[in-house]
């Protein structure tokens, strides 16, 4: 190598650095936004091929468990005063 400095040095191995924690970030995020919408996928199958219980009884289930859910991390003091489907 040619004489360098030692900012020259410093410089280069920053560049080479942050391209190389860039790269790894993004190549993190795609997998982890390919992994999310095979998951995605693949639990909307499930649900869709799951037999449909009674909406009612349904609903009702959901209702004690989000009330039990509740009570045990309130320890008994909160409360369900509106369920509303987002």
């Amino acid at each position: 190598m040619e004489n360098l400095t030692n900012l020259e040095i410093g410089l280069r191995l920053l560049f080479v650095g942050m391209i190389t924690v860039f790269t790894i970030l993004l190549i993190v995020v795609l997998i982890s936004r390919a992994l999310i919408y095979f998951t995605n996928k693949l639990t909307l199958q499930n649900e869709q091929s799951l037999p449909q219980k009674s909406g009612s009884s349904l609903e009702g289930e959901k209702i004690a468990i989000l009330t039990a859910v509740v009570n045990a991390v309130t320890q008994g003091k909160g409360k369900i005063e509106k369920i509303k489907k987002l």
